[in-house]
C-alpha cells in the first residue's frame, strides 16, 4: 500500500494539495477489509506518523484566511507568496491554504492503526533508512507490515535486502549475468 506522500513530506512545505489524494490510505483500508490479504506492507515518508486533521492557515497580522492563490511579493518582485483574503471575502475550502492542526498531530495515523488492528491485523512499523532495505537513498522512511495470518514478520536465517545488494556485482547495461542463460533472438 503506497498512499501518496506529497501531503506528508517536508518537501514544498508538505502543503496538502488535494483532499482525495491525501486520503488514499482509507482506500487501502477499504480494500484490506474487503479482500483480507494476509500481509499488508506500507512504505512512506516518516512524517505520515503526524497525519492529522487540517485547519485553515490565517495571516498572523490580520487574522484573515491565507488562500492558495500565488501572487508576487509586494517588496520582492522575484518572490511569490500566498494571497491573504480581502476583508469580508469568503474563500471556498478548496482554495484555502490548509496546514496540519498542531493540537491533533498523529490523530488520523493512530486511527488508521486502530482500524487495521480491529480487522484482525497485527501491525508493526518502524522508521529506518531506505538504504537499509536496499533502496539507493539514505532518506528515512516509514516501513509498516500488518499480518493477519499469525506468521512472524521476519524469518530468521534470511539475508536482509541491504546484505544481498551489497554483494551484487555491478553490471553494465545489457551485460548478461553468468548465472542467467543468454537471451537469444528468434525470428
Amino acid at each position: 500500500m503506497l498512499p501518496d506522500c506529497t501531503h506528508h513530506s517536508q518537501a514544498a512545505g508538505g502543503q496538502p494539495r488535494q483532499h482525495e489524494i491525501r486520503n488514499l490510505s482509507w482506500i487501502g483500508l477499504k480494500w484490506a477489509d474487503k479482500k483480507q490479504p494476509r500481509v499488508i506492507c506500507l512504505e512512506n515518508v516518516k512524517q505520515i506518523l503526524q497525519y492529522g486533521p487540517l485547519i485553515t492557515e490565517c495571516d498572523p497580522a490580520t487574522g484573515r484566511v491565507v488562500t492558495r492563490d500565488r501572487i508576487r511579493h509586494p517588496t520582492k518582485p522575484k518572490k511569490f507568496v500566498n494571497r491573504v483574503a480581502d476583508v469580508g471575502e469568503q474563500v471556498p475550502v478548496h482554495n484555502q491554504f490548509l496546514v496540519p492542526d498542531p493540537k491533533r498531530k498523529g490523530q488520523i495515523w493512530r486511527r488508521f492503526m486502530q482500524l487495521l488492528e480491529g480487522m484482525g491485523y497485527e501491525v508493526e512499523w518502524e522508521v529506518g533508512r531506505a538504504s537499509y532495505y536496499g533502496a539507493p537513498t539514505s532518506r528515512e522512511r516509514l516501513f509498516m507490515i500488518a499480518r493477519c495470518d499469525g506468521q512472524p514478520y521476519h524469518r530468521t536465517g534470511y539475508p536482509l535486502a541491504r546484505d544481498v545488494t551489497d554483494r551484487i556485482k555491478p553490471r553494465l547495461a545489457g551485460e548478461a549475468s553468468e548465472a542467467a542463460p543468454a537471451l537469444t533472438q528468434t525470428a
